[in-house]
């Protein structure tokens, strides 16, 4: 019988907003009409700055962050167990969709609040389960 151990790993990397892919409604209430477009449209302009693209390397960090995550804790729970962690067996990305797009996992963004000039930073994550083998200590 092969004894194996199923991890998740995740990681996590900030990265600078490079692209914007938005499905969003923006409203503001303000006491005259131009005030209130005024206001939509500068909330607009904020959500404008927050995507990261497809390309970026901040994905690929995140990707071989959540691998060495996975073994990682694959290494401590065979120690905690007794046992030696050994070769990979399956590698599964997790949460293979962003914002609706193909991609290696979701983003997730910083405060909306940003100047337009100065866009705010964006996390890219990323997860995988991987199943190891285990063998007997030597």
């Amino acid at each position: 019988m092969t004894r194996t151990i199923t991890v998740r790993g995740r990681g996590f990397t900030p990265a600078r907003p490079t692209e914007a892919f938005l499905s969003l409604e923006v409203a503001a209430v303000r006491p005259t009409s131009a005030e209130a477009f005024a206001e939509a449209a500068e909330r607009q302009a904020a959500l404008d700055a927050w995507r990261v693209g497809a390309d970026d390397p901040a994905r690929l960090e995140a990707c071989r962050l959540a691998a060495a995550d996975a073994e990682g804790r694959a290494t401590v729970f065979a120690q905690a167990l007794g046992l030696r962690r050994s070769s990979v067996l399956r590698v599964v990305e997790v949460g293979s969709s962003d914002l609706g797009r193909e991609g290696p996992g979701p983003v997730s963004f910083g405060p909306i609040d940003a100047e337009p000039e100065r866009p705010g930073t964006a996390e890219v994550s990323a997860a995988v389960d991987v199943a190891f083998e285990l063998e007997a200590r030597v």
